[in-house]
Order: C-alpha cells, then sequence, then structure tokens
C-alpha cells in the first residue's frame, strides 16, 4: 500500500473535526447579524427573545456564551445541538428587551 495513503488516513482519523472549530458573531438588536454567516443563522422571536440556528449540528451539544452590550443581561440561555435561544432583560427588570449581543459557539466536550 502506497505510505502516502496510509499517512492521510491516519491524519484523517486523528485530525479533530472541522465543527469543532468555534463560530462566533455579532447580532444586532432587530435580529440581524453584523457579518453574514454560512455557519448560523439568527432569527428575533419576539422582544429581547433571539435564536441562533448552526448550520452543522454541534455534537453532543453546543456550549454558547453571551456577551449583551450596554446593561444587559442573559435572562435564559437553552443551549441544544442544533441552536442557542437566548432572552435577554434589563439589570434592573426581568421584562425581555431588545439589545446587541456577541456570541460564541463550541461543540461541549466530553
Amino acid at each position: 500500500m502506497n505510505i502516502r495513503k496510509v499517512a492521510l488516513a491516519v491524519l484523517c482519523l486523528v485530525a479533530p473535526p472541522a465543527a469543532a472549530d468555534p463560530i462566533s458573531g455579532y447580532v444586532k438588536g432587530s435580529g440581524t447579524v453584523a457579518i453574514p454567516s454560512s455557519l448560523y443563522t439568527v432569527v428575533r422571536t419576539h422582544r429581547g427573545h433571539y435564536t441562533i440556528t448552526f448550520t452543522n449540528p454541534m455534537v453532543p451539544r453546543a456550549n454558547c456564551v453571551i456577551t449583551p452590550l450596554r446593561s444587559l443581561s442573559v435572562y435564559e440561555l437553552h443551549e441544544s445541538d442544533t441552536e442557542c435561544r437566548v432572552v435577554l432583560h434589563n439589570d434592573y427588570s426581568t421584562l425581555a428587551v431588545d439589545g446587541s449581543f456577541s456570541f460564541m459557539a463550541v461543540p461541549m466536550s466530553n
């Protein structure tokens, strides 16, 4: 067998999957993204509620870090293999409010 083919096969087996790379973005209060990406989409479902849907599932599930701008906080965060759902609120109230935020998502490790 060709040594190059064997080396390539071994490399494919030990290389981390492409999905292990972090996905990040900046989301405006309207739910639009600053720079469109083929890796995810964002939908503002209603005031202060956003769903980030990944093009390829993150196995076993996504681990999302949300950083709101201004004086907003993350009120709720639900993670799955295909999406992260975020609810933002004002620091002084639990009412959901629209706001810009950045995010980073990576597959959760075992």
